[in-house]
């Protein structure tokens, strides 16, 4: 039968962050297997970078509510796909950023006031709201083995570029900055009309040794060419009465080796095989 998913189009489960665009559609000739790809919500915020004014070293932020900071970062860089907050957050924050990327930028500065950044696909609009909420601290849950729960390392590819803002000699706004584009095995320092703003996925190279800027050039090539490795713990089966979001914090501690710590969630997997219902979580190591 035809396949009903396109790429272009939205995949998302109302009320939940679950959700983002299909970029890319797999089909394997003979076999009855389709892998639908794409970055989710939060994932497209990693994919942008937050410039400073020309002709300044930072953008900065002082003594802002922490939802006018998410509305102005995001801005309408991804058209109507993202619900900017409107009301307060109720938390000021200050902030200093230099081509971070959307999420590392807002998530950096939220977790230092104690909050995360919420996001909840509303289908009735339909877009991703953004949000800064509270950062739930489980104290009164350890992770452990006596929990039943398997720890996994794992190295891993997490972004496939297209875009790479590469910094050279000089420091802040003298600094030489160099973007380039790559589409196919082509590569350009100007973005072609064949790549739109919305489809960049931006790497960043800080490489201020740089001798001039051929090597620069060069060496953004060679990091367009990588893929960015992600070290992260992995939570199997977590207990169903232990409801984590992205941002929210725990303790981990393995009784094997007697090694503690406090962790982040930076990842939830959903699962859906014939309409039964896992979620693998992530966590990393603050």
């Amino acid at each position: 039968s035809e396949m009903p998913i396109e790429e272009g189009h939205y995949i998302y489960a109302p009320g939940t962050e679950w959700g983002g665009p299909v970029t890319l559609i797999k089909h394997v000739t003979g076999s009855k297997n389709v892998t639908i790809q794409g970055p989710t919500w939060r994932g497209l915020l990693y994919q942008r970078r937050i410039y400073p004014p020309a002709g300044e070293g930072y953008k900065v932020y002082t003594n802002i509510d922490a939802n006018a900071l998410i509305a102005d970062v995001v801005g309408v860089s991804y058209g109507s796909l993202f619900a900017l907050p409107t009301d307060s957050a109720g938390v000021n924050v200050s902030a200093q950023f230099r081509y971070q990327s959307y999420a590392v930028g807002l998530q950096t500065v939220l977790a230092d006031a104690g909050m995360r950044l919420n996001i909840v696909f509303d289908n009735t609009i339909p877009a991703a709201v953004l949000s800064a909420a509270p950062v739930d601290q489980l104290d009164n849950i350890e992770i452990s083995q006596d929990y039943g729960v398997n720890f996994t390392s794992e190295i891993g590819n997490v972004e496939f570029a297209n875009h790479c803002l590469a910094l050279g000699k000089g420091e802040l706004a003298e600094r030489e900055v160099l973007e380039v584009y790559r589409v196919g095995d082509k590569y350009y320092t100007t973005r072609p009309s064949s790549l739109p703003v919305e489809a960049l996925r931006t790497v960043l190279l800080d490489y201020g040794s740089a001798e001039n800027t051929n090597e620069l050039m060069k060496s953004a090539i060679d990091r367009l060419e990588q893929t960015a490795p992600k070290q992260s713990i992995d939570i199997n089966e977590l207990p169903l009465d232990i409801d984590m979001k992205l941002g929210d914090q725990l303790s981990v501690k393995d009784r094997l080796t007697g090694l503690e710590a406090l962790s982040e969630v930076t990842e939830k997997i959903l699962t859906i095989k014939q309409g039964r219902t896992k979620v693998d979580t992530n966590i990393s190591i603050l």
